[in-house]
C-alpha cells in the first residue's frame, strides 16, 4: 500500500475530514487500510490505533520524530520513534475486572463508536465519567448487581489503573529524562500524527497542481493522474 496508488482516496478522505472532531476523521482514515485490517465496529481505540500505526507506517514511513517534555524539570528534547515496534505491542482491546469498597466490575475498554456517540461540548470530567458508564460491563455491591453511576470512584480508578498496565490505553513509550532523571510513560497520539501527515501530504499535491495549473493550463484531475516522476519534471521545469 502507498501513495502512490491511493492518492486520490487519500485526497478525498482530507476533504471529508477536514474540520471534523478527531475521532471521526480517524473513523475516515480507516477507509484507507486494506479492508482485511480493518478492524470491527465497534472497535477498542487500542485495535483501531494498531491498524492507524501500520497505515501510518505504510504511508509516510515507520520513523516519527516527536518533541517530548519532561513532566518533572520541563525539559524538551527531540525523540525518534519506530512505530513498528509500537504496533506489535498494541492488544486487542479487552476487559480487566476490579474490586475496591465493596464493589466488584468488569470494565472493557474505551472504543471509538463510544466516542462517536457522547457529546463533545461538555466539561472533561462529565464526559470522562459518561465514557466509564458506557465501558461497564458488570457491575456489582456485595454481589447484588448495581447501576455503573452507583459505583464509587476508587473503582474507577482501579479500572483504569488496571487497564493502563495492561497497555490497553493506546500507543506509548517508556521515557527517562536525561536531565532530572524522572520516568514517565508518554502517549502518542496516531491519529494526530496521521492526520497531520495526511494534511501536509494533501497541502503539497494541492500547491502541485495549483503551480502546473498555472503554467501548462490541466485539470486537476490529469495533473493527479500523472505518474509522480512525471510530475516531478514539469515541476522543476517551471522552477
Amino acid at each position: 500500500m502507498t501513495l502512490t496508488g491511493l492518492g486520490e482516496e487519500v485526497l478525498q478522505v482530507w476533504e471529508r475530514g477536514a474540520g471534523r472532531p478527531a475521532v471521526e476523521r480517524a473513523a475516515l482514515a480507516l477507509e484507507l487500510a486494506a479492508p482485511a485490517d480493518r478492524p470491527a465496529d465497534p472497535v477498542a481505540l487500542v485495535a483501531r490505533d494498531a491498524v492507524l500505526l501500520r497505515l501510518r507506517t505504510s504511508l509516510f514511513g515507520s520513523m516519527l520524530d516527536a518533541v517530548v517534555r519532561c513532566p518533572q524539570c520541563e525539559t524538551e528534547f527531540d525523540l525518534p520513534v519506530d512505530l513498528t515496534e509500537l504496533a506489535g505491542e498494541l492488544p486487542t482491546g479487552g476487559s480487566v475486572a476490579v474490586e475496591a469498597d465493596g464493589f466488584a466490575a468488569t470494565v472493557r475498554a474505551p472504543g471509538s463508536q463510544d466516542l462517536l456517540d457522547l457529546p463533545l461540548d461538555q466539561p472533561p470530567e462529565t464526559f470522562a465519567d459518561a465514557l466509564f458508564r458506557r465501558c461497564v460491563e458488570q457491575a456489582t455491591q456485595l454481589g447484588h448487581p448495581v447501576a455503573p453511576s452507583a459505583l464509587p470512584p476508587a473503582i474507577r480508578a482501579a479500572a483504569a489503573a488496571e487497564l493502563s498496565a495492561q497497555r490497553m490505553e493506546g500507543p506509548s513509550v517508556d521515557l527517562v529524562c536525561g536531565v532530572c532523571g524522572q520516568e514517565w510513560r508518554a502517549p502518542i497520539d496516531i491519529e494526530s500524527v496521521l492526520w497531520r501527515d495526511i494534511d501536509a501530504w494533501a497541502m503539497r499535491r494541492f500547491d502541485e497542481v495549483h503551480r502546473l495549473a498555472a503554467a501548462y493550463h490541466w485539470s486537476e484531475r490529469d495533473i493527479l493522474a500523472l505518474h509522480p516522476a512525471r510530475r516531478r519534471f514539469y515541476l522543476e521545469a517551471i522552477g
